[in-house]
């Protein structure tokens, strides 16, 4: 699986039709914003091609064609102070990310969606990450 060459993982939640990677969570990542944006386009690039490549196949698709084409996956990426590790008791600890990073997720990818694009990330990104993004980013 190609998310196996991004160890730095640290988060992993589906919840609400979305999925929350969080970078340099547990331990110092040295370019995490980089490794985020690259993430990003990964998964840009593998889910276009699985849409593509096999889900237009499928009979559900081949019915409806449409269906595929108003499919949309809109990634958004923000960089914040977090507070992060393990909460709980000596006998049950659970390793959790506290701020308000959720939030403004879900707030920027409203925006992306109101703006029609699939990539919006935050000024502080975009600008850490010039020579990796392969074009305009929003």
């Amino acid at each position: 699986m190609f998310l196996n060459k991004f160890k730095p993982f640290q988060d992993l939640s589906f919840e609400g039709g979305s999925i929350t990677l969080a970078f340099n969570a547990s331990s110092h990542q040295i370019n995490h914003e980089m490794k985020a944006n690259k993430a990003t386009l990964q998964f840009l690039a593998k889910t276009k091609s699985i849409k593509e490549q096999k889900w237009r196949h499928l009979s559900i698709y081949t019915k409806n064609p449409t269906l595929i084409d108003n499919m949309s996956l809109i990634f958004v990426i923000c960089g914040q102070q977090s507070l992060a590790g393990n909460v709980g008791t000596k006998d049950s600890k659970n390793f959790s990310v506290l701020s308000s990073a959720r939030y403004n997720l879900e707030q920027l990818t409203k925006l992306a969606r109101s703006m029609h694009v699939p990539i919006l990330v935050t000024d502080v990104i975009k600008k850490s990450n010039r020579r990796i993004l392969p074009y305009e980013i929003y």
